[in-house]
């Protein structure tokens, strides 16, 4: 069996999979996972070593049980994220991501090893916007809301439709690197992470 070249991972943070078409549920419609899922790989046995956010991307990018042994925090000064090796090998990395615990204090080494990133803002505490959209009112946005998350309750008054949200944007600009990319992808072996919260990594390719 001839091994394939490219390969797209998709992470998205709290979505069990039951609630996927591909995986059989029928709660919402997921048609663009599905038709993704319908021409993949899919892993039916395998179990997470660490659920929480930032401790399962330090599992992913270091290859280590986190959550067993430290608290939610940064990838180490001993530890090599895959990320480096491919980086010495030749394959470009790129970072789509609208996680803001990657780049606050604690965090903030998790991106540095990529050859780029872009960070997607807007998301849960993100220090984005300073005040409510003054035109939010009578506008299809969420209102501006008081006490946990107020970062995000002044944020997504600036939110105008599902485009607009950290999660679809995220995709939508990884899917663009990717696009931009295309012309290498048949010549060039190609890794690509996606993770809302969204990691693209492609060999030989520019963007």
């Amino acid at each position: 069996m001839e091994k394939p070249k490219n390969a797209i991972v998709i992470l998205l943070d709290s979505l069990n999979r039951h609630m996927l078409g591909a995986y059989g549920g029928d709660e919402f419609e997921t048609p663009n996972i599905d038709r993704f899922a319908a021409r993949s790989t899919r892993f039916e046995k395998h179990f997470v070593g660490s659920l929480p956010c930032m401790p399962a991307r330090h599992d992913i990018l270091v290859g280590a049980l986190d959550f067993l042994w430290k608290p939610w925090g940064s990838i180490e000064l001993w530890e090599e994220p895959i990320t480096q090796p491919l980086r010495e090998n030749g394959v470009t990395t790129m970072l789509v991501s609208d996680h803001p615990h990657l780049f606050e204090t604690g965090g903030e080494n998790y991106h540095t090893e990529f050859r780029g990133w872009e960070y997607v803002r807007g998301h849960e505490n993100d220090p984005w916007k300073t005040r409510p959209d003054p035109s939010w009112a009578g506008a299809p946005a969420l209102p501006a809301g008081v006490g946990m998350n107020q970062r995000y309750n002044t944020t997504r008054t600036w939110f105008r439709e599902e485009a607009d949200f950290p999660g679809p944007r995220t995709m939508q600009t990884a899917a663009d690197w990717l696009a931009r990319a295309r012309a290498r992808l048949d010549a060039e072996a190609a890794l690509a992470t996606l993770d809302t919260r969204a990691i693209a990594t492609l060999r030989g390719a520019g963007g």
